[in-house]
């Protein structure tokens, strides 16, 4: 994930609520459990999809995450 997703086109972003899911603010993409296990699901489909593949030699799970709003007051869940 790049961090502009949650960040400068957070008005684009698949969790705002205002397109349909479950986020109110950017913030509670650290906490809101709904958002977390969407989340964890997208990285399942992508390790089931892309797995097999031996020229795969590192996953990146979010670029830049220190770049997003609330990124350090949520360090810890980010790490969790």
């Amino acid at each position: 994930m790049w961090h502009n997703e949650l960040a400068d086109q957070w008005s684009k972003n698949l969790y705002n609520v205002a397109n349909g899911e479950s986020l109110k603010s950017l913030e509670e993409f650290w906490s809101n459990p709904l958002t977390i296990k969407m989340f964890k699901d997208r990285i399942r489909c992508m390790i089931a999809r892309w797995g097999y593949s031996p020229n795969i030699i590192v996953w990146e799970i979010m670029n830049e995450a220190n770049l997003i709003t609330g990124f350090f007051a949520n360090r810890d869940a980010f790490v969790k």
